[in-house]
């Protein structure tokens, strides 16, 4: 019923405006900040519909319009959409995300989108439901490779360890019954998903028969595949049969993980020092990462500070971290402790360097204002809040996203202590700077700045750090 009640309330509104794009920028000077997130998602929406614009609407509020637009150009993602709304929407009770569950599973048009509500269920506390809209999937699935695979996969990744202890005996009956019965990979999610659930014996023998089917495949997915499996055994312990599957040095990630969570964090870190970084990601950067967080959740703060300290007078790009630090620090109560993390991140912008900043500098100091007004740091708070003009000014003038986001982080905390009048003159900014952009080779990029801004002006920014 509630489903059916918000799509009606969709209809009530306004037709789509062609010309909002010239509207927007007033509306949002003048603080009407509801009506210009309506226009420019109007004015997206009727240049290229997406679920991507459906979801950005649950995140801004307009859950009721969210749902309706689910419906329309792209049914076959439907339950997709409405999960992913559930999840993510503004302002839901649970009795309403339990609703749009239900509408998603209605719509589900594959056993594996059946899964993924399941896990939803499962974060909205209800594992018998979960449990038994899992068993119908597999039930759906069985026998078909692809959402074998898929199905085992997301499963593993959700790292449930009740679900996956209430599944097992349905999990290696499933796995079995893949036809051709060939896929490394399928062993692979089944021996993580065994592990979470204890089953010592069957972790072993799924390990094994993903060992005896990885030769029939190309020598980089054997690779990958046994990296897995490495991966699978250090996460329960069995460390000689990693060391069996793949020499130590060749999966220096998964053994400095493996270091970390036994709070062995010098070892961790040094296998950090031969990795080496791509293009697009740096496992170094993501492995200390990791080894610190770790350390936080193992209640090992203060090692975990002394790291970041040393990490942070080497490269800059770890200064996010000490933010992760001194929120640890609050939850234990350690309140200085807490205020001198956030100083040390202060204190690597309180000189600012000749050189351009991007919107990762704008998101942390950010935070940092976020985070030390929350702790009663108002001073802190205001001298981070008054260098962020500066750092968006020495944002490189052809970086759209740095242009654009920076802005946005800076609003949300403008907004954030009541000053909406100011937060607005950002936010018009970096519409401006958007729509004054040519048509850019690359359509998706603009568009999702489009709608970072439109959840901006829904006060959808998330300035909170994630708790691990």
């Amino acid at each position: 019923m509630l489903i059916r009640i918000l799509i009606a309330s969709f209809f009530l509104w306004a037709p789509v405006n062609v010309h909002a794009d010239e509207e927007v920028p007033q509306l949002i000077k003048r603080g009407a900040w509801t009506a210009a997130g309506i226009q420019i998602y109007d004015f997206a929406w009727s240049r290229r519909p997406s679920s991507d614009i459906a979801i950005s609407l649950a995140r801004s509020g307009f859950t009721d319009i969210a749902i309706a637009r689910a419906d329309e150009p792209f049914r076959n993602s439907k339950s997709y959409v409405l999960r992913v709304i559930a999840e993510k929407g503004k302002g839901l009770t649970d009795t309403q995300r339990t609703h749009i569950l239900d509408e998603a599973l209605r719509a589900a048009t594959s056993p594996d989108q059946q899964v993924s509500i399941a896990l939803a269920w499962a974060n909205l506390g209800k594992p018998e439901r979960a449990i038994g809209i899992c068993r119908k999937a597999m039930a759906d699935a069985r026998g078909n490779r692809d959402y074998t695979r898929r199905i085992l996969e997301d499963l593993a990744i959700s790292e449930n360890a009740p679900l996956a202890s209430a599944l097992a005996q349905d999990l290696v009956a499933f796995a079995k019954a893949t036809q051709g019965d060939d896929d490394p990979y399928i062993y692979l999610s089944l021996a993580q998903l065994l592990g979470l659930a204890g089953d010592e014996i069957g972790l072993e023998k799924a390990l094994q028969a993903a060992e005896q089917r990885v030769y029939r495949l190309p020598q980089w997915q054997q690779t990958n595949v046994r990296t897995g499996m490495v991966n699978v055994a250090l996460l329960n312990d069995r460390t000689e049969m990693a060391a069996i599957i793949t020499p130590q040095k060749h999966t220096p990630m998964e053994w400095a993980r493996y270091y970390a969570r036994h709070r062995d964090y010098g070892k961790a870190e040094d296998l950090t020092q031969g990795m080496r970084d791509t293009l697009y990601v740096s496992p170094r950067t993501d492995s200390l990462a990791y080894t610190i967080r770790t350390a936080v959740a193992n209640g090992d703060i203060r090692q975990a500070s002394d790291m970041v300290d040393r990490l942070v007078n080497i490269d800059s790009a770890y200064v996010k971290l000490q933010l992760f630090i001194g929120r640890a620090y609050v939850r234990t109560g350690r309140n200085a402790d807490a205020s001198s993390a956030y100083a040390k991140a202060a204190a690597k912008y309180l000189r600012l360097e000749e050189r351009t900043y991007s919107q990762y500098d704008a998101e942390v100091l950010a935070q940092l204002v976020h985070a030390s007004r929350i702790h009663g740091e108002e001073r802190l708070a205001k001298l981070v809040m008054d260098l962020m003009p500066t750092i968006i000014a020495k944002n490189y003038s052809k970086n759209l996203n740095g242009q654009i986001l920076s802005r946005v982080y800076f609003a949300a905390i403008l907004n954030e202590a009541g000053e909406k009048a100011a937060a607005s003159t950002w936010l018009a900014q970096a519409y401006e700077i958007l729509k004054a952009e040519p048509e850019p080779e690359k359509r998706l990029g603009f568009d999702n700045l489009e709608l970072r801004i439109a959840e901006g002006l829904g006060e959808a920014t998330d300035l909170e750090l994630p708790n691990r």
